[in-house]
């Protein structure tokens, strides 16, 4: 007899290897559990650790939990070379280097949102000088979702030295690009491109009508209440923590901030932890409608946060332009970035509305300075995961779920009538198929509306039964007239009558 349950009263979804369910992000208590304190004291002590070990000069972390920062910790000095000035805090003024992305692509489902642009517009179309030499045997033009995601086999940088992107134009950025060839076939490997989101965003601002730093500021920047961050580095260099680098020689000294020009959309943009702790809050409010205060609808925050593209490791892959990676069950989408004294990272776990913000204010950019917020999460994910599992609220068996029970019929002209039947055993709603051979695992169910029912199978032991089986599926019940019992219901597309309150399970 195959088994559809639904239960209304709360049940832990089981944990599995291949397809992982996880915990509602629900609000934490005032004060914390204590085995959240515990691994936030863990935290601090795994940062002050690494920023000893690494040298790091200085180091500013945060750890967020859906709208609120629940840990801050700043390690070393606001400005190693005048210690006097004490450590660095979460308002210390920073670069996020390439994490700038974010915005760029931000910008661009801002616009598409609005109906000015189309994701699979041809670059050319705003910037008329581009072109690039294409090797490959495809007609289709280089599109703004594919320079959004790194799919688009244009080089990594922008044909202009580094320290000259303040003073190189367009026009001469555009021509020297079109001596240049495609890496690889579109959406074929991803590549990391500087030149692509510059392309970006200098596009973008041809459609908006307004410098691209001006529209960020104002359309992205303001509404999230993002006060100090801003492209313009005179606006926050009295409040910046000072970046060191390392010359040829060896020597430590401030490090120089240099002027992306063009190349702001990739990353020009200056921040503070406090601000980037804002920026990943925004990235959880995915249930909100745009507004005032809300830059994105949530819809389209869901679609930021998917993948465009996964490597051939199958654990990793890029998005627009978040970069993915499994680990502990979670994908965790991150970003990082790194310009000339601040290493910059960012990453979110969306299920549970977790994610962290970490800077430091070192030179180097090598194996031996890892990226912290990986880490960070394989210390904080086992902690919140248990803890919101043991939070998970009870839903009661409805009211009038005697309403609901009884046998039911469809009657099937070529293989045969079949039964459906609806019951309750202790304080939880089930239904069964009661003629089929192969058991189904037990499903629970929350009630939709007063006459309607999800199904959710705890036990799902491969992710395709979630994306291509009955689990998440409505059963749409239909009432008598005094709505004194259901007539019918409708699961999967199948009308089922109802025959009896007396069925096998009833009792």
């Amino acid at each position: 007899m195959m088994y559809i349950v639904l239960l209304f009263a709360f049940v832990q979804v089981i944990y599995t290897e291949n397809c992982p369910s996880y915990p509602l992000p629900i609000a934490l208590p005032d004060p914390l559990p204590s085995s959240i304190v515990n691994v936030l004291k863990d935290v601090d002590t795994f940062l002050s650790n690494q920023q000893k070990q690494m040298k790091l000069p200085g180091l500013i972390c945060s750890v967020v939990y859906d709208q609120n920062i629940i840990f801050s910790g700043a390690y070393g000095y606001n400005n190693p070379f005048n210690t006097s000035e004490g450590p660095p805090t979460i308002d210390s003024g920073i670069r996020i280097a390439s994490i700038t992305k974010l915005f760029t692509d931000i910008m661009l489902m801002y616009l598409r949102d609005q109906g000015l642009v189309s994701l699979d517009d041809a670059v050319v179309k705003y910037l008329p000088k581009f072109s690039v030499k294409n090797p490959y045997k495809t007609n289709r033009p280089i599109t703004l979702r594919q320079v959004a995601s790194h799919t688009s086999g244009v080089q990594r940088e922008v044909p202009c030295d580094w320290y000259k992107l303040d003073v190189c134009t367009e026009d001469e950025i555009l021509a020297n690009l079109s001596r240049t060839y495609l890496l690889f076939p579109q959406y074929s490997t991803p590549h990391y491109s500087n030149l692509g989101i510059s392309l970006l965003g200098r596009a973008l601002e041809k459609v908006a009508k307004i410098p691209y730093e001006t529209y960020v500021e104002n359309n992205i920047l303001k509404p999230l209440n993002m006060a100090n961050s801003t492209f313009n580095y005179d606006k926050i260099k009295a409040q910046m923590a000072t970046g060191t680098d390392v010359t040829s020689n060896g020597t430590v000294v401030p490090a120089h901030i240099l002027d992306l020009g063009w190349g702001n959309p990739m990353g020009g943009l200056f921040s503070t932890v406090r601000d980037m702790s804002k920026f990943i809050s925004f990235m959880f409010r995915n249930d909100i409608i745009a507004g005032a205060t809300q830059v994105l609808d949530g819809s389209t925050i869901n679609e930021v946060l998917r993948p465009i593209i996964l490597d051939t490791d199958g654990y990793s892959g890029f998005g627009t332009p978040w970069e993915f990676k499994y680990i502990q069950d979670y994908w965790l989408k991150s970003k990082a970035g790194s310009l000339v004294g601040y290493r910059s990272q960012v990453a979110i776990v969306p299920p549970i509305k977790l994610g962290v913000f970490c800077v430091d204010t070192s030179g180097t950019d090598d194996s031996t300075n890892s990226i912290l917020t990986e880490p960070l999460m394989n210390i904080l994910l086992p902690v919140f995961t248990q803890v919101l599992w043991s939070m998970q609220p009870k839903v009661p068996l409805p009211p009038n779920a005697n309403l609901f029970t009884g046998l039911y019929l469809y009657n099937n002209p070529y293989d045969g009538d079949s039964y459906f039947e609806v019951y309750i055993t202790d304080q939880v709603m089930y239904a069964a198929f009661t003629d089929l051979v192969s058991p189904f695992s037990a499903m629970n169910m929350t009630q939709h509306d007063e006459t309607t029912f999800r199904v959710r199978d705890k036990v799902l032991q491969e992710c395709r039964w979630l994306n291509d089986g009955t689990d998440e599926e409505f059963i749409y019940f239909t009432m008598d007239s005094s709505k004194s019992y259901a007539t019918s219901l409708i699961f999967m597309a199948t009308q089922y009558n109802f025959v009896s309150k007396n069925c096998p399970q009833c009792k």
